[in-house]
């Protein structure tokens, strides 16, 4: 395979360059311990994580901002997996939230960075974990009666806010 001769490098994968993208969309959001950063899209979370033994996986891992009661769970899992097998991404599942017992929703994109990564690629792959994950839970939304929630009303929807 030939070498590119111009253009950018990647480089290997780092938190500083993921904080850099935030910061260019002037997003705001925390950083925990851990060095993983975080913030409120609306009423979701979302999380931007680096992976893996040598952190060469970026994640965006956002969980939907509404719970389900274990007595929908049927219904849920028939939503989440009609959205997994008609969709490569973001991957869409329940897990059982030992607080409240309550199902939570996760939507997570995670690339594998290994060879590094241009700031113009993270910025896509940021932005497209971002963008896909709220069209995933718009998707719940619309199916929330199904779920035992009440419907979400079309002035609620806001675009993407971090907070």
């Amino acid at each position: 395979m030939p070498v590119p001769t111009s253009g950018p490098v990647p480089l290997p994968l780092t938190r500083e360059m993921v904080q850099g993208v935030l910061d260019s969309h002037e997003f705001h959001y925390i950083t925990v311990d851990d060095g993983d950063f975080g913030g409120n899209w609306g009423d979701h979370r979302v999380w931007f994580m680096l992976m893996g033994d040598k952190e060469e996986i970026f994640q965006v891992r956002g969980t939907w901002g509404r719970s389900v009661d274990p007595v929908h769970k049927a219904p849920l899992l028939r939503a989440l997996n009609e959205w997994n097998r008609e969709r490569v991404f973001p991957k869409m599942y329940a897990r059982l939230n030992p607080s409240n017992d309550l199902l939570d929703v996760h939507a997570e994109s995670s690339t594998d960075l290994e060879h590094g990564v241009t700031a113009e690629q993270l910025d896509v792959i940021l932005m497209s974990g971002l963008e896909t994950a709220m069209m995933a839970f718009d998707h719940l939304d619309a199916q929330a009666p199904a779920f035992g929630l009440p419907e979400v009303p079309p002035e609620g929807k806001d675009t993407p806010d971090v907070g």
